[in-house]
């Protein structure tokens, strides 16, 4: 019935007119027009729709993560049983004392004084005839005395100051605490570590064990890596643990010390 109406309308209103007229094609058209941008509409949006759990399961984008992502293919491990670190740890080496200083004794030489028995009279000659000549001459008397020490020598008394190394313990009654404790040690890690795009390349995985003292003012230095991996690993656990601020100081007898921690990070590659 609308239909009718509409052709009815159409062609009252091009009645006795050129109906090849560019208005009345459009107006014939309309509906066919509109049937088909409808179906078109409708068919990408079912095809919308599952788009975005297909990139989710098959995204190549998993690698970038944002600034407070923290990244899962780490892991922390915190205190480790000693007898797992101490393959990593050499023995101090034994330091031997200085030998004795040895003083020389002081030698006194003797006191040498010329007699009358040492005088030496000279007789004047004749350059000429080679004969004595008359009266001569006294070659008088003298008297040398030599005294004086030798060997020893005062080089002064007393002991110089010497720079006494802070003692570094690795057990203490009161362990270092990371503000927030373990939980958030961990947390804080997991959020600056970044795995190296050197190690995700060549497959490369494993646990960095990183060293280092926590001073009686709960700052972190002698950062050492005890046993690496490589790929960048090492570098990146370093400058992880370097970024680790206000500790609490380990404490022995109630007193701050310096504490010796030693922490495994474990890289680990998951697909």
């Amino acid at each position: 019935m609308k239909t009718s109406i509409w052709l009815t309308l159409d062609d009252l209103i091009f009645e006795g007119r050129n109906k090849m007229y560019g208005a009345y094609l459009l107006r014939k058209e309309y509906p066919r027009h509109l049937a088909i941008a409808v179906s078109v509409i409708a068919g990408l949006l079912l095809l919308a729709l599952p788009l975005p759990q297909y990139l989710s399961r098959n995204s190549t984008f998993d690698n970038v993560k944002s600034p407070d992502k923290p990244d899962e293919r780490v892991l922390v491990i915190l205190e480790p049983p000693l007898k797992d670190i101490s393959e990593f740890q050499q023995p101090a080496q034994p330091v031997s004392p200085p030998p004795p200083s040895v003083s020389t004794p002081a030698t006194t030489l003797p006191t040498t004084i010329a007699t009358t028995d040492d005088v030496v009279t000279a007789t004047p000659i004749d350059q000429v005839t080679g004969t004595p000549l008359a009266g001569g001459v006294d070659g008088g008397t003298g008297i040398v005395e030599t005294t004086g020490t030798t060997g020893a020598t005062d080089t002064g008394t007393g002991t110089a100051p010497v720079a006494v190394a802070p003692v570094i313990v690795d057990y203490a009654e009161v362990k270092p605490q990371f503000p927030g404790g373990e939980a958030e040690l961990i947390k804080q890690i997991n959020k600056l570590v970044r795995y190296p795009e050197v190690a995700i390349r060549d497959d490369i995985s494993g646990i960095v064990y990183v060293s280092f003292v926590v001073d009686p003012k709960g700052n972190v230095s002698r950062i050492k890596i005890e046993k690496g991996i490589g790929g960048g690993c090492d570098q990146e656990a370093v400058r992880v643990i370097s970024q680790l601020k206000g500790w609490s100081p380990a404490m022995q007898n109630g007193n701050p010390v310096f504490f010796k921690y030693v922490m495994p990070v474990r890289f680990v590659l998951r697909n």
